[in-house]
């Protein structure tokens, strides 16, 4: 039985979604299930910008320089800042200050993780995990010495745990333990730049990486790190959406929320080879009214070419076939599966193979 990890990336092509997008520098991100929305913190924009499912922006709170992690925790959603370094608690419904406590020079960060029952921890650039009391507005320092970048924290439950990701190149994933403070590798990794992480209930890990531009999976119990988006504009901090199985990925150099869209098939495919995609490419690109995709497979293999809107709806599958190793290609017309033509917009091309995935964005103008 092979698990077939299914990536379609939703692009939120917000000039075509939305009447104005809002963000400017988007780092930490939340998913408000209550609510249906998404909401964003913007270092540059100083703010926390709520988008809804429809693609609509607005403005959820003001003045908070340099806005970086954003975590959700009992009805408070609190955000790090830098300059001046604080962390500021917001009534989830109303946007309203309900905490403040500053920490001393150069100790923002963006990773925030809590438990269960509230407790809540924030990392730091001086390596340091700090355990914040929020009833009295006061911390104490959980775990010193991560001197990698602490960038990610994620609460892991089974162990009391958690796991830390860092921004220097190379780092580990730590662990770090809630009842003593001790520091260990929990996981070797050869990329590092980690710049933010997440975690879903069911223990899935996403991270995000400014090393390759690529936001990566690790499946509980796993021990490799699978590409599940590419290609992004310096990925920064994700949320998982539970319901519909999608991550939202704030894209901190192209001002833009996009959203990756997962679903596990588990096809029993024993005589399904797969091919690594090594490659994709669209020409032109803006387009009308066709484009060429091509791509290259390091191996044989079952390849599939698809085309999804903005909505992550299938427009069209443009190829599924067994091919040799080397380079190939497929043509899009602009049209669907039914043969008529489709709107301008932001379409995605996907190429998949097994566990393979790589995506090209596609424009059609006209």
């Amino acid at each position: 039985m092979k698990h077939l990890l299914l990536l379609v990336i939703l692009l939120l092509c917000l000039s075509r979604v939305s009447a104005q997008n809002l963000l400017n520098g988007p780092e930490g991100v939340v998913r408000d299930a209550d609510n249906l929305r998404w909401l964003v913190a913007c270092y540059y924009g100083q703010n926390i910008i709520a988008i809804d499912d429809e693609g609509n922006h607005t403005v959820f709170a003001e003045n908070l320089p340099g806005a970086l992690g954003l975590h959700l925790c009992n009805d408070v959603l609190y955000c790090t800042g830098h300059e001046p370094h604080m962390l500021i608690g917001l009534d989830i419904e109303s946007g309203e200050r309900v905490f403040e406590m500053p920490f001393g020079a150069n100790t923002s960060g963006s990773g925030i993780a809590s438990d269960d029952e509230g407790h809540l921890w924030v990392g730091n650039q001086m390596g340091q995990i700090l355990s914040v009391n929020t009833a009295d507005t006061t911390y104490t320092v959980l775990a010193s010495g991560i001197n990698a970048g602490p960038q990610g924290l994620v609460y892991k439950a089974s162990t009391n745990q958690l796991l830390v990701a860092c921004y220097q190149l190379n780092s580990p994933i730590y662990s770090v333990e809630i009842a003593t403070g001790d520091v260990n590798s929990w996981m070797p990794t050869s990329l590092g730049n980690f710049i933010a992480m997440s975690g879903a209930p069911d223990g899935r890990l996403f991270l995000s990486s400014w090393r390759d531009n690529t936001v990566r999976l690790l499946q509980p119990g796993g021990t490799e790190l699978v590409a599940v988006a590419t290609e992004l504009d310096q990925p920064a901090g994700s949320a998982i959406h539970e319901t519909d199985n999608v991550i939202g990925v704030a894209e901190f150099g192209g001002n833009a929320l996009t959203l990756v869209q997962l679903w596990g098939t588990g096809i029993n495919e024993p005589d399904s080879p797969a091919a690594n995609v090594c490659s994709v490419t669209a020409s032109p690109n803006p387009f009308n009214p066709t484009t060429r995709v091509a791509f290259e497979l390091d191996a044989p293999g079952h390849v599939s070419v698809d085309i999804h809107d903005v909505r992550g709806r299938l427009v069209r599958r443009l190829l599924k076939a067994t091919l040799p190793v080397g380079i190939h290609g497929v043509v899009w017309n602009g049209e669907d599966e039914k043969g008529r033509a489709v709107s301008s917009g932001c379409y995605v091309c996907t190429v998949h193979s097994g566990g393979y995935r790589r995506l090209v964005k596609l424009t059609l103008l006209k």
